[in-house]
């Protein structure tokens, strides 16, 4: 499986696509979604305030988007996960992406 990919000392974005309704097939453009950035530790990276919020993309369906601080405590080639949650009424979501620090090269 590819992991995205967060570079370090960069802001970076990161985004949750098509948010959804299981059951009815409806896209969720109203939910509370944060994100939290862990280590293979399961500890919150330092440099980031957790959860992060993360907003609606307007005009999309389900899409959510947060910027993450340059100022992460992130090493090349570094495992960490990107741990989602989203709540929407009843509805309660909660979801791990595997994600890898890189040092950008000159030539990205």
């Amino acid at each position: 499986m590819q992991k995205d990919v967060l570079w370090v000392a960069n802001t970076n974005l990161v985004r949750v696509r098509k948010l959804q309704n299981q059951l009815t097939g409806v896209y969720i453009n109203d939910a509370t979604v944060t994100a939290t950035l862990i280590d293979d530790a399961g500890v919150n990276v330092a440099g980031g305030s957790w959860p992060q919020a993360m907003a609606y993309e307007a005009g999309t369906d389900g899409a959510y988007v947060a910027s993450l601080p340059s100022a992460l405590a992130l090493t090349n080639g570094q495992a960490v996960i990107l741990r989602v949650s989203a709540i929407q009424g009843s509805l309660t979501a909660r979801w791990d992406i595997p994600m890898i620090a890189l040092t950008r090269a000159t030539d990205q």
